[in-house]
C-alpha cells in the first residue's frame, strides 16, 4: 500500500540522514534496529554484520528494504510511528533477547486473543528484576487498558448500520493479519510488498 511505501521510504530517509555517505547510498546497521520485532532485528543484524566502514553497501541496502517489507503496518507504526521514530518504552529497552523474542511472539501473533495475549504479556513481565523497568511496565500497560477503553467507546457510539459493516471490516482485517502471520518466510519473500 502507498502507507507501507511510505514508511519504507521513512526508514530509507532515516539511515541516510543517519549515515550517509558523500560518495554514494547510505551504509550501516540502521539505528532504529533495536526497537523492530526480534525477526527482523536479527535479521538487519545478519544483513550488515561483514559490512566494513567506507565498503559498498548496495546489497546489504536491497536486504534492508526487503526485511523491512516484512513489517506489519502495525509493527510499522509500533517502529516508525508515522512522521517521528518511536523509542520502544524503556521495559523493552530492558528486556534480555529471550525476553525480547518471547515479547514479540506474543505481540505481534494475531491468533492469540486479546486476554490470552495480556496473559502471557504478564507472565513475561513477571520475570523483570529492574524497578524501572517494572515501573515502566506498569505505565505502559496501563496506557494500553486507557486506549482500548477509549476505542471500544467510540465504537458504542456507532450507529448498528455502521457498527454492522465496522464489524465485518474487523473480522477480514484480522483474517488478513493472521494469513500473513502463518506465511512461511519463503512465501513473504515471494509475495514482497504485492500484498500490504
Amino acid at each position: 500500500s502507498l502507507i507501507s511505501l511510505l514508511l519504507v521510504g521513512a526508514a530509507a530517509a532515516a539511515i541516510a540522514a543517519a549515515q550517509e555517505k558523500p560518495d554514494g547510498p547510505p551504509c550501516g546497521l540502521p539505528p532504529f534496529v533495536d526497537v523492530l520485532p526480534a525477526k527482523q532485528s536479527k535479521e538487519l543484524r545478519e544483513t550488515w554484520k561483514e559490512w566494513k566502514e567506507g565498503g559498498e553497501c548496495a546489497k546489504e541496502q536491497a536486504a534492508t528494504h526487503a526485511i523491512l517489507a516484512t513489517l506489519t503496518p502495525e509493527e510499522h507504526r509500533a517502529v516508525f510511528g508515522g512522521d517521528d521514530v518511536e523509542i520502544a518504552p524503556l521495559f523493552i529497552q530492558k528486556m534480555t533477547d529471550e525476553e525480547r523474542k518471547a515479547f514479540d511472539g506474543v505481540f505481534w501473533n494475531p491468533n492469540l486473543e486479546d486476554a490470552d495475549k495480556q496473559a502471557k504479556i504478564n507472565k513475561i513481565a513477571e520475570s523483570f528484576k529492574d524497578a524501572a523497568q517494572i515501573a515502566d511496565f506498569k505505565k505502559w500497560k496501563a496506557e494500553q487498558e486507557a486506549a482500548k477503553k477509549a476505542y471500544e467507546d467510540r465504537v458504542a457510539k456507532l450507529s448498528p448500520a455502521v457498527k454492522t459493516q465496522y464489524e465485518k471490516l474487523i473480522s477480514l482485517r484480522r483474517e488478513a493479519e493472521k494469513i500473513r502471520y502463518n506465511l512461511s518466510p519463503e512465501a513473504r519473500e515471494e509475495l514482497g510488498d504485492l500484498i500490504r
